[in-house]
């Protein structure tokens, strides 16, 4: 059942595609104008590309933000809401789908900066940058010998975690800017309501990972020790401690923002889970 609702997700969201399209358009143009060799038309190609590129990172939260509002508190809603699934099934269905759209979309936008990079400059100049990035990415794999006690696997594994989360924080927070629009006192301002849930929640989560950053004691410490060695800690100290103690033979980063971001997200679907079950019951 679950993926027949995954599917039918992916179907409704249909509408992301027409953004691949206006990208791969956009990189068509560029190629044709290059070929042209008309300075005036390679301008106007490339600022096309730009926007077109700037669209496809940025608009696809837009559509998948207005698609959760409609099937939960729009013109779908109502049909939505009178199914008999759990609602946290489509909720989670409709995470899943957003976050192969925002994959999608990057893995996009990157061959597209390949191909645009290979028709401006040349197969050759294309790769010897390729082969540069490849061998920064081949150099991350790898966790420095200097470095002791940290083990690849779980370095590795953290790094993918943090991917995935980045993924599931950055959907649940446009989920709760609709969800705080949607309900009341802000619903009573229209679409209006959604531009001051969006200002409220973003000004205000700022805010609060510069003072969760700040103030939050823990931090990720590389510490290093004799014949260039080092050791990896996770320590209970405060920014300010931390600017106070930093010299060459330590390194600290604050962890105080990704705490802060942690909570939020369980926070916000908690909030979001408990708001959908209340519309539902009401239905």
């Amino acid at each position: 059942m679950f993926l027949k609702i995954l599917k039918w997700d992916l179907v409704s969201q249909r509408k992301i595609f027409i953004l691949f399209l206006i990208y791969i358009f956009s990189i068509v143009m560029f190629g044709l104008a290059v070929l042209t060799d008309l300075e005036w038309l390679i301008g106007i190609s490339l600022v096309m590309h730009v926007l077109a590129a700037s669209t496809l990172l940025i608009a696809p939260i837009i559509l998948l933000a207005i698609n959760y509002y409609d099937d939960f508190y729009g013109k779908n809603s109502y049909t939505i809401h009178q199914l008999s699934i759990k609602t946290s099934n489509i909720l989670h269905a409709k995470i899943i789908s957003g976050s192969i759209y925002i994959v999608l979309s990057v893995l996009l936008f990157a061959v597209g900066t390949v191909v645009c990079n290979i028709i401006a400059n040349g197969v050759t100049e294309t790769s010897k940058v390729l082969n540069k990035f490849f061998e920064f990415l081949s150099s991350l794999a790898k966790v420095p010998d200097h470095i002791a006690n940290v083990n690849a696997f779980i370095f590795w594994l953290a790094i993918i975690i943090i991917f995935v989360f980045g993924l599931l924080s950055t959907q649940i927070f446009y989920q709760m800017i609709v969800t705080l629009g949607a309900s009341n006192p802000l619903k009573r301002l229209g679409k209006a309501g959604m531009v001051v849930s969006f200002l409220v929640l973003y000004i205000g989560t700022q805010v609060l990972s510069v003072v969760s950053t700040m103030y939050i004691p823990i931090a990720f410490q590389v510490k290093m020790l004799a014949n260039n060695m080092g050791e990896v800690h996770i320590i209970k100290e405060s920014f300010f401690n931390i600017i106070k103690s930093s010299n060459a033979f330590e390194f600290a980063l604050p962890l105080g923002a990704f705490i802060f971001s942690l909570i939020l997200t369980i926070f916000g679907y908690i909030y979001i889970v408990r708001d959908l079950n209340k519309k539902k019951c009401v239905s």
